[in-house]
C-alpha cells in the first residue's frame, strides 16, 4: 500500500566549505556531508518502501496501550459516542509525499527543516476498513538537529508547535467538531507519525 512517487524534492546547491577545525576547535579525522537532494532521494526510496505507513488498532492515551474503540475516541471526540461503544476502530496513516528536508533552519533554529506534507489520516471500523468515519490530511514542519554521542550520530526531532501544524478535514460523516480536532492534533500527532 506504499505510495509510488515519481520524483523527490531537489535543489542544486553548492557543496559546503568546511572550516579548518571542528566547531569545538579540534582537527578533523574525517568530514562528510550529504546533500539535500541525496537525503531527499533516500527519503523517497524509504517512503516507497513503506516508511511512515501505519495501521493502528491500539493507542497509548497515557495509561498504556489501549484498543481504539468508539468509546475511547468518544472521550476525546464526543461525536464517536453515537457509535456502538464496542466498535473496534483502526487509524491509518499514509504519506502521499516523501518527507523532505530543505536548506533552511528548522522553526526553532534547528540545523535543518523537515517537511511532512499531505499525510493522510483516516479512522474506520476495523471490520469495514473502506468506511471512513473521519479522514483528513496533515502538514507538519519539524526541526532536526544532529547529535553525536557514544553510540554515534543521532537525529533529534523537535516536536512542532501548533503554528507548524496544518490539519485539513476531508471526510467527516460524524460531523466531528473541527476546532476540537485541531486542538487535539498537536498533542498526539508525533505519536501517530513516528
Amino acid at each position: 500500500d506504499a505510495v509510488d512517487l515519481t520524483e523527490s524534492y531537489t535543489l542544486d546547491l553548492p557543496a559546503p566549505v568546511f572550516p579548518p577545525t571542528t566547531p569545538g576547535g579540534a582537527a578533523y579525522d574525517l568530514g562528510l556531508f550529504i546533500s539535500v537532494a541525496a537525503f531527499n532521494q533516500l527519503m523517497q526510496a524509504e517512503t516507497e518502501s513503506g516508511l511512515l505507513l501505519q495501521s493502528l488498532t491500539e493507542f497509548d492515551f497515557g495509561l498504556g496501550p489501549q484498543p481504539i474503540t468508539a468509546a475511547t475516541l468518544a472521550l476525546l471526540l464526543p461525536e464517536f459516542g453515537y457509535l456502538d461503544p464496542t466498535t473496534d476502530l483502526q487509524l491509518e496513516v499514509r504519506p502521499t509525499t516523501a518527507p523532505m528536508i530543505t536548506p533552511d533552519s528548522g522553526p526553532g533554529g534547528e540545523l535543518v527543516e523537515l517537511l511532512l506534507l499531505q499525510f493522510e489520516i483516516r479512522i474506520s471500523p476495523s471490520v469495514e476498513p473502506t468506511l471512513t468515519l473521519l479522514g483528513g490530511a496533515v502538514d507538519v514542519t519539524l526541526g532536526i538537529d544532529i547529535d553525536y554521542g557514544p553510540e554515534g550520530l543521532s537525529f533529534v526531532v523537535t516536536p512542532p508547535t501548533p503554528d507548524n501544524l496544518v490539519v485539513s478535514v476531508l471526510d467527516n460523516p460524524l460531523f466531528v467538531d473541527q476546532t476540537t480536532l485541531e486542538l487535539l492534533m498537536p498533542l498526539h500527532h508525533i505519536l501517530l507519525l513516528f
